[in-house]
């Protein structure tokens, strides 16, 4: 990943906590009723046995978890978001 990220995603609902990742968004998604879920590449990825998949995984999708609150645009900080797998990760 180049340049400046848009933002950094870090966690500590977990054990151990998750390090900060470099986040750049891709591209704006949309889910059912949803516009707000955005397509990031994340740096470093994600170790495969946090998604259980074959390979490192650097797309994620990101969706705020609190009704009223939104990545596009940001206005507060920290936002809680939920991290999910694209259904098609063929293709950022």
């Amino acid at each position: 990943m180049s340049g400046v990220p848009d933002f950094y995603l870090t966690s500590y609902d977990r054990e151990p906590p998750l390090a900060p990742r470099r986040c750049t968004v891709l591209r704006r998604l949309h889910y059912g009723a949803r516009d707000d879920v955005a397509l990031v590449s994340v740096d470093p990825p994600f170790e495969r046995e946090a998604f259980a998949t074959q390979a490192e995984v650097s797309d994620v999708a990101l969706a705020s978890r609190h009704q009223g609150h939104t990545l596009f645009p940001v206005t507060e900080w920290p936002l809680h978001v939920y991290v999910c797998l694209p259904k098609d990760r063929r293709a950022p």
